[in-house]
């Protein structure tokens, strides 16, 4: 009797795990080639991949450039580029305000899973008429 009430108990916790491991979330349909992502609904791309780090007298924010946060920072031609450079590899905009006299090496690695890998730094700057008049030094 012991058996059969465990084993009922098992049958009744393990078939609606079953059954929903049977019906897996949507697939969002493909983007369309040439078309801009849409932002997620609800969120804001800047606020949603921007961490802050203040550090002694810096305050910098680093903001993980992807396909939603390119259509809010760069205009065209400059997303595009920017667009086809953050699908190639990691790219972060990093931004800081020092509130003292402060000496930052661009030399800096980027450790993630426990490999760690060393970072280019590289100045964005934009000629007349391109981009969105932002700079990063």
């Amino acid at each position: 009797m012991k058996k059969f009430v465990f084993v009922l108990i098992m049958l009744v916790v393990s078939l609606p795990l079953t059954l929903a491991a049977q019906n897996p979330p949507p697939v969002p349909p493909p983007a369309v080639p040439g078309a801009a992502a849409p932002p997620a609904p609800g969120t804001n791309a800047l606020v949603d991949y921007t961490r802050q780090i203040k550090y002694d007298g810096l305050s910098m924010s680093v903001l993980l450039v992807n396909n939603r946060t390119v259509e809010v920072l760069f205009q065209a031609p400059v997303k595009y580029s920017m667009r086809a450079r953050a699908n190639q590899q990691t790219v972060l905009y990093i931004q800081g305000t020092p509130q003292k006299e402060f000496d930052l090496s661009t030399a800096f690695t980027i450790e993630q899973d426990g490999q760690s890998m060393p970072g280019t730094a590289t100045s964005i700057k934009f000629r007349d008429g391109e981009g969105s008049g932002r700079t990063a030094d």
